[in-house]
């Protein structure tokens, strides 16, 4: 079977600071917004838009493999924000 996984940058979508895991979330400590560590959705603070990110597969024989751009949310993290 296919294993699927993503890839989140670790660059925040509202000035660019670094973010970076908590133990719970992605942070970013500059303005304290953070996002959802599975889907990269901001939860809370500025940022309005979700983490870029890159979507990959795993085939049967272990091959990794991109497999396109992650699809940008209209509701991110079910704040009603505008992605």
């Amino acid at each position: 079977g296919k294993a699927e996984w993503l890839i989140l940058v670790g660059t925040c979508t509202h000035l660019g600071c670094a973010v970076r895991f908590d133990g719970q979330r992605l942070e970013c400590p500059c303005h304290l917004g953070y996002f959802e560590p599975d889907r990269g959705f901001p939860v809370q603070g500025p940022p309005t838009r979700p983490l870029a990110g890159i979507a990959l597969q795993v085939d049967a024989e272990g091959r990794v493999r991109a497999v396109g751009d992650l699809p940008k949310p209209t509701e991110p993290g079910g704040a009603g924000k505008e992605a």
